[in-house]
């Protein structure tokens, strides 16, 4: 490997813990395979699992689709 650059992943270069992430997405740690969603601007953390070693993160291809929410009309009363 020849500095952080060198690593790449399918969507261009792999970001690290303490880069800024360029779009939203959810990425797996290379070290152990956790999970996480980040969002565009935010900077990417060190593994939760391993946080004294440097952090390589790869977007995983998943949809994200939109959630909706709905509220109920007519609320249930608390139990008291």
């Amino acid at each position: 490997m020849d500095g952080p650059g060198a690593l790449a992943g399918r969507y261009g270069p792999v970001p690290r813990n303490g880069e800024i992430n360029t779009a939203f997405g959810v990425y797996k740690s290379l070290c152990c395979e956790y999970e996480i969603v980040v969002r565009e601007g935010a900077t990417f953390p060190q593994c939760p699992k391993h946080p004294n070693v440097p952090t390589v993160w790869n977007v995983l291809d998943i949809e994200i689709r939109p959630l909706r929410v709905t509220r109920k009309t007519n609320p249930d009363p608390p139990n008291r």
